[in-house]
């Protein structure tokens, strides 16, 4: 049998497929049980790692060998384990830790893959089946699972001429991580925090007094309101959650709020049809089966904002960094 020879994409999808599963519960294993943060920058023999997490020795240099071969670990000599640059972000306690992803990737998403059927027949997100709701109708522990800074997305702001802005409004902005690294960085900037009740009630609990003394906190929804009479808009990471008719809801309900000098930036990543990397294409089947979204590329987004009374302005790219998820920002004002 012979077949069409492959395109410029995952060298070996069949094994990629095939292994990936494993691989994924390898790093779930060495999340939950803290290997990364027992090692440090130290090197230890893997019985003194054992000890620490509470594992069987034979087992975790099972573990640690596979977590070798991915590159997370150095063995030498024999059964001395040292982390390796990826592996530090395995740790909990560095900038760039992807600690919550592998929690994310077995406790959450692991009853989605299950469902993938239920979505690709219905076009339903599986989230609906296996929680009886949507996603936005989760408890507060899950805000809080959700969490993960974006040094990327912080460096673009830096650069951002914030001279003729008093007030910005950071549109479903979690726990408030991004308006209070503006707040932070610009002390006479004025914020407003725009989310659903469990994320205000934690932003209200984790973010610094002196910054939340300059910063309102708005509970609603972006389909019905967002506030009025902010000089800059954000929105992060939250319109890849959706279809493209309700992206166009979101941001036309932002454009109602926003006086006619205002500005929007629109923070995702941008990726195009067949992109082969590996973390696009999870994110991309990801959003569908949380929520019925999916990741757009520029032209996609920028469309979707012209319908919604948007012109593009200008669009900002990170400096891309291996392992590290990155996120472009669109300015757009109003036509």
């Amino acid at each position: 049998m012979t077949g069409r020879p492959a395109e410029a994409g995952i060298s070996d999808p069949i094994k990629t497929m095939l292994t990936g599963s494993m691989f994924t519960h390898v790093g779930y294993a060495l999340a939950v049980l803290g290997v990364a943060d027992a090692l440090g920058d130290r090197t230890l023999h893997v019985k003194q790692v054992a000890d620490t997490v509470e594992a069987h020795p034979d087992a975790l240099l099972q573990l640690m060998r596979t977590g070798t071969g991915l590159g997370l670990f150095i063995e030498a000599p024999p059964r001395f384990f040292a982390l390796t640059e990826a592996g530090q972000r395995m740790r909990k306690d560095t900038p760039e830790s992807r600690y919550s992803s592998f929690i994310r990737s077995v406790e959450r998403n692991g009853p989605l893959l299950a469902e993938i059927m239920h979505t690709l027949r219905t076009g339903r997100p599986a989230w609906e089946k296996v929680h009886g709701g949507g996603i936005f109708n989760q408890p507060d522990d899950a805000y809080k699972l959700q969490l993960h800074d974006s040094p990327q997305l912080k460096a673009i702001l830096a650069g951002y001429d914030m001279s003729e802005v008093r007030t910005v409004v950071d549109v479903a902005g979690g726990h408030g991580n991004l308006i209070s690294y503006l707040l932070k960085q610009h002390p006479r900037l004025r914020g407003v925090l725009f989310e659903q009740p469990p994320a205000i009630r934690l932003a209200k609990e984790t973010m610094a007094a002196d910054l939340a003394a300059r910063c309102r906190f708005v509970e609603g929804s972006f389909f019905d309101t967002v506030p009025e009479g902010g000089d800059l808009y954000l929105i992060t990471r939250a319109l890849h959650n959706w279809n493209d008719d309700d992206v166009v809801r979101i941001l036309s309900t932002i454009g109602t709020a926003m006086p006619p000098t205002a500005r929007l930036l629109v923070a995702e990543r941008l990726v195009d049809g067949g992109d082969p990397d590996a973390m696009n294409l999870f994110l991309n089947m990801l959003m569908m089966l949380l929520n019925g979204g999916r990741e757009r590329g520029e032209e996609e987004y920028r469309d979707l904002m012209e319908q919604a009374g948007f012109t593009v302005t200008g669009v900002r790219h990170p400096e891309p960094r291996p392992g590290v998820p990155s996120e472009s920002v669109l300015e757009a004002s109003l036509k």
